[in-house]
Formats: C-alpha cells, sequence, structure tokens
C-alpha cells in the first residue's frame, strides 16, 4: 500500500513538472486573442520602424542618458523600471528622442509565465520615444521618470551603439529574456559592460529601484 501511494504522489509530481512545463494553454481561437494578435503586430512594425532609425549609418545623437522610471501600483512594475535614452536623437524636440527599453518578445497568449522566468522569451530590444513613454508611463500609470546623463567619451558611446546594433540583428546574444535574472537590468548592465562603460557584470542587483545608485558608485552618473 505505500509502495502504491509513493507511485502515485511521484506520478502526480511528475504530471505537475509537466504542465508548469507545457506551460498554459494557448489561446488561439478567441476575440481576445485575435485583439491581442493584431496589437501585438501593430507594436512590432512601430518598434521594427524605430530599430531602423538606431540601424542607420547616420543616426546621431548628442549624449547617452540613464532613464529610471520609479515603481508602479501593478505587481510586475513594483521594482521600476530602467531604459538608455539617445538624448539629441530627436533633433529639435526632445520629447522624439529615441529611448530603448529590454523587455521580451512575449508572443504567447496568455504569456507563459515559466518561460519568462527561465529564459524562454527571445529578448526584444525595444525602441520608443520620450514622448511615448511619457504618455505610457507618467499619464498612464502614475509613475515619475528621472533621466541621469552618462559619463561617457564619444568612443564608449560609439561602442555601445555598435553593440546593441548587433543585439538588434541578432537577438539571441544577449541571451533570452528572464524576469528573474536577464531583465531590464541585468541586460542594461551587460551592455554598459560591452561598451567598458562599467568594469563588469555580477556587481549589481537585479531591480531597477536599486540599481542607478551603484550606477553613480562606478561613475557612470550623478545621483543624488
Amino acid at each position: 500500500m505505500k509502495k502504491l501511494l509513493k507511485i502515485t504522489l511521484f506520478g502526480a509530481l511528475i504530471l505537475l513538472v509537466g504542465l508548469m512545463l507545457k506551460g498554459p494553454t494557448q489561446d488561439r481561437t478567441s476575440d481576445a486573442y485575435f485583439s491581442w494578435k493584431s496589437q501585438h503586430e501593430h507594436e512590432l512594425a512601430i518598434n521594427r520602424l524605430h530599430q531602423e532609425a538606431i540601424l542607420n549609418p547616420n543616426f546621431h545623437f548628442d549624449h547617452l542618458e540613464l532613464v529610471e522610471v520609479a515603481p508602479g501600483k501593478r505587481y510586475f512594475s513594483l521594482w521600476g523600471h530602467m531604459m538608455l535614452r539617445f538624448a539629441g536623437s530627436g533633433g529639435a524636440d526632445p520629447d522624439q528622442d529615441l529611448v530603448l527599453s529590454f523587455l521580451a518578445d512575449f508572443n504567447d497568449f496568455p504569456v507563459d509565465d515559466w518561460k519568462a522566468s527561465t529564459g524562454g522569451y527571445v529578448v526584444m530590444p525595444k525602441i520608443g520615444t520620450v514622448a511615448q513613454y511619457k504618455t505610457e508611463y507618467i499619464q498612464g500609470e502614475g509613475r515619475t521618470i528621472f533621466f541621469h546623463p552618462i559619463h561617457a567619451t564619444k568612443e564608449k558611446e560609439q561602442l555601445l551603439l555598435t553593440t546593441l546594433r548587433n543585439w538588434i540583428k541578432d537577438p539571441t546574444l544577449p541571451g533570452g529574456y528572464s524576469f528573474f535574472y536577464n531583465n531590464c537590468v541585468s541586460l542594461m548592465t551587460k551592455l554598459l559592460v560591452e561598451a567598458k562603460l562599467l568594469p563588469r557584470m555580477g556587481l549589481y542587483g537585479y531591480w531597477p529601484k536599486y540599481v542607478p545608485r551603484q550606477y553613480a558608485q562606478e561613475g557612470l552618473i550623478d545621483y543624488e
């Protein structure tokens, strides 16, 4: 009897792990799915246009700024968000400056939390404008945005741009996206390390609201 119970419990455990690995059942027929699919494809198209601007050999910016988004009220925004601004890329209108945000290409409906936690989604270097993010974060979510100029030579700025262009061309280069270990902060840190603006990986946290102060200790930005 005990042996049967052990076999049953072991079988239930295997089934549970299998379900976790499989993730939620993907919806491909509902109205909600087709609405999501349309919006997802629209957002990808806009992102590709902005990425093309970054890839353009004539792309110009004056300097880099670390963008710190304060924590929000929703569970996935409790630790804040971190982005990178190409200041001056918008020409005479600062609100049209391009801003880099590292997200995942969540191409499942619904999102598979297991994949999102274990690097199962491809990293998406999302490029938007300052105006777009002000609408999303300040007006839409009531969050504050801070801009911190980055201390960098032109040579290192160009090295960062080259690295980013390579990641856009091949999104597998920075590794799979994970909420916990390859998120907006660790990917930003990886980019800054590749550009030799930070000494090495492993020195910084994973949560955006703690990292700017650590970056300041490395002399990357001024932070009070």
